[in-house]
């Protein structure tokens, strides 16, 4: 299926669920059991709106409170008095959810990319996504050689320090 068929399919299916929402009576409504899954596409600039609202809500609480409200989350809100939870708590918690599983699935879906980080965010400073590239397999290869490279010198330097250090000692 072509994708004008697919997005012609899919509005014609929303078309129809919004007909058949609009025959229910008032006194219902239609919505999802909390045990079922909805697949949904997102797309990484929205991936990244999700990481600045989240960065928002933390930056916008007292630090203490944004820090209590990442520790529940980190114990999955196990032996948490639910009445100490807090709105922003709960928004925490799905930013962080919905940031997440769309990187699960990306790396799943081998939708991920290699970019430099530096010309990344001065791209989205600038707000000219047409500038964020990925790399190339050969400069990712290079700078994992030159970083190996690096923690190899670093290793060495560290081992001296020590064999130096040890040469005194005696």
């Amino acid at each position: 299926m072509s994708d004008e068929q697919e997005l012609k399919s899919f509005k014609n299916k929303v078309k129809e669920m919004i007909e058949l929402s609009e025959q229910l009576p008032q006194d219902v409504f239609s919505a999802v059991p909390d045990e079922d899954t909805v697949d949904i596409k997102i797309s990484g600039a929205f991936s990244r709106a999700v990481g600045k609202a989240l960065e928002y809500v933390l930056s916008s609480i007292d630090p203490l409170e944004a820090t209590r409200a990442l520790e529940y989350i980190k114990a999955d809100y196990k032996d948490v008095d639910t009445d100490l939870v807090k709105d922003y708590d709960v928004a925490i918690w799905v930013l962080l959810n919905i940031q997440n599983e769309f990187n699960a699935q990306a790396g799943l879906q081998k939708k991920t990319r290699i970019y430099d980080r530096e010309a990344f965010m001065g791209a989205l400073m600038s707000k000219d996504p047409d500038q964020i590239t990925p790399l190339t397999d050969d400069e990712i290869a290079e700078r994992v050689v030159a970083n190996q490279k690096e923690i190899d010198t670093k290793l060495k330097a560290q081992k001296k320090k020590k064999t130096t250090k040890k040469k005194k000692k005696d």
